[in-house]
């Protein structure tokens, strides 16, 4: 079988839905002429005219409106959201349309919202980066590849100051759970850098498997967080041990060095951990 990109299986995928269902059509801005913004619904307009493959140059609000006036009358649009911070409002608008819609015609019109968003069809956290990656897994099962999405760690990082990261396993799910895990904690207060930035209220914390030493899960706290997590998450995918971590030589003087510093408490022997930051 020729291998697809995920744009070409994603557009065979229309195709197919397309050619065994004329209700089914696709709207969005440039779908028709140009073929979306990456060829997603390029060779629709041909085969399939203009009818069916409309070009909207609307404001993604008025797609919304659009979609669901369709979807009233029995036709299953297929539209095009192109920002993915837009999809959450946008679902939000079918949710609350569709509702109005059968509420304000006594039942007599309804249409069903569904949004081909991963995140709302996998569920979990709405994270970018995971529905990048799942996304690019369903194209490639469309494609007729084995593939499957199976990640031990998705990072997640909010934009406050300071800025928050976690990925893996938390210790209140390590709870919920009853599983016994190994905490370790290191303040900033005892990195260089971070005194030399001003951030010594930045914290780096562990969570590992209590008789391996295995990592299972990271938090951080502090500046530049949102980079430093990714360290976490590929030792995890790695399964990697707390020595694994401490033994990277990490440069100096770096916050990431709060990680090597952090694993090493799991053995006891941080040379600038505090006491009590482990248990």
């Amino acid at each position: 079988m020729a291998k697809l990109t995920m744009a070409q299986a994603l557009n065979q995928a229309l195709r197919e839905a397309m050619d065994e269902d004329d209700a089914v059509l696709v709207l969005g801005e440039d779908v028709g002429v140009d073929g979306g913004v990456f060829r997603v619904t390029e060779g629709l307009l041909d085969r399939f005219g203009a009818e069916r493959a409309i070009d909207t140059p609307l404001a993604e609000s008025a797609i919304v409106g659009v979609s669901i006036g369709m979807a009233a009358h029995g036709l299953r649009p297929v539209c095009e959201i192109q920002f993915s911070g837009f999809s959450y409002l946008a679902m939000q608008q079918l949710e609350g349309h569709a509702a109005r819609l059968r509420w304000r015609s006594r039942g007599r019109f309804s249409a069903s919202p569904y949004t081909g968003t991963v995140e709302r069809i996998a569920g979990g956290q709405q994270l970018a980066h995971q529905a990048m990656h799942e996304g690019r897994v369903a194209a490639e099962v469309i494609a007729g590849r084995p593939a499957a999405f199976d990640a031990r760690a998705i990072p997640a990082v909010i934009y406050t100051d300071p800025q928050i990261a976690w990925c893996g396993l938390s210790e209140a799910e390590a709870e919920q759970q009853g599983r016994q895990v190994s905490v370790t904690r290191f303040p900033w207060q005892g990195s260089g850098r971070a005194l030399s930035l001003g951030a010594e209220a930045g914290l780096t914390k562990l969570i590992m498997d209590p008789d391996s030493g295995r990592l299972l899960g990271a938090d951080l706290v502090g500046r530049g967080a949102e980079g430093l997590i990714a360290e976490a998450v590929l030792a995890i995918e790695m399964g990697a041990l707390a020595e694994d971590l401490s033994l990277a030589i990490h440069p100096h003087p770096t916050l990431s060095e709060t990680l090597g510093e952090a694993a090493e408490l799991f053995a006891g022997n941080s040379l600038h951990g505090l006491a009590g930051a482990h248990r």
